[in-house]
Formats: structure tokens, sequence, C-alpha cells
């Protein structure tokens, strides 16, 4: 997630917008009324000028932690039941440990029913090999997906 925050009246003078930024939000916005009210006396003195910055900052989707572009991970979820499409997240990289990759043991498999209907099915690799006594045996000797069905022969039947 990306979050910009917009500080105005900044006094050029002597606060940096690093040095704002780093104030909570709740002192800017409470402290506001009397920095409008301090702008437009010290304007007429041209002690203030009036300057806008914008500070965009990256925050964890996940921790609510904030950081710079390269300490972070984008991350698509593109199946969950709690959501219909796919959805981006920004993670700060330490944060990746929380995902434990289990793509060694699975096994995918995409069923195709007798209507011709087709759904993807995620199957624990140890699962799914107690399913045949022999699984490897199985996989091995099982048609390809494309190309000719193992032991024919290319030819014209001579």
């Amino acid at each position: 997630m990306r979050i910009s925050l917009r500080l105005l009246y900044i006094n050029h003078h002597q606060t940096s917008p690093t040095k704002l930024a780093k104030r909570s939000d709740s002192s800017f916005w409470r402290n506001r009324s009397t920095a409008e009210e301090q702008t437009s006396t010290k304007h007429r003195n041209n002690e203030w000028s009036r300057k806008m910055a914008i500070v965009s900052q990256k925050v964890s989707d996940l921790s609510g932690k904030q950081g710079n572009d390269s300490q972070f991970a984008a991350v698509v979820v593109r199946q969950h039941p709690d959501i219909d499409q796919p959805k981006a997240l920004d993670v700060l990289v330490p944060e990746l440990k929380s995902f434990v990759d289990i793509s060694d043991n699975l096994v995918i498999l995409e069923v195709t029913m007798p209507d011709n209907s087709k759904r993807d099915v995620y199957v624990a690799l140890e699962v799914f090999n107690e399913a045949a006594p022999d699984m490897s045996k199985v996989l091995k000797e099982a048609r390809g997906t494309r190309g000719r069905i193992p032991g024919t022969r290319v030819g014209n039947g001579g």
C-alpha cells in the first residue's frame, strides 16, 4: 500500500519536509489552524512562504510498517476463498518468511469432468502418492498431454 501525505505551510527557512513527515499526523492536523494563523501573519513579513510537499511512503499490507521501495516485494494472491480476483500486496522482504513454500511437496491436478468443466485441484505429494500402490510407475507409463501416445510409431504401416 502506498500512502501520500500532503504537508502544507512549510517554513522553508526552519523546517524541512522530512522533519514534518516524522511528526505524528494527529499533531500536524491538531496544530493546523495555529499554523494557518501564523502563516497569514508571517507571510506579510515575507518570513514564511507558502509551500506544499508530498511525501510518499510505502506501507506493508501485513504489518503496517513503513519502508522505501527497495525494502518491499510485490506478492500477488491468485486464489483465496475470500477473493474473486487476484489481489496485490506490498510486503516487506523479511515478512516473506511467514509464507512457507510447499511447492516441492505439492501436486497440482487439472480435472476435466465428463461435461468438460475443468478445475484445478491442489494435493499434498504424500496424499497423491497414496492413490496408487506405485504412483511413480503409473506416472511414467501415463500418456502425455502433447504429441503421440507412448508406443505408437510414425510411418505408413509397413
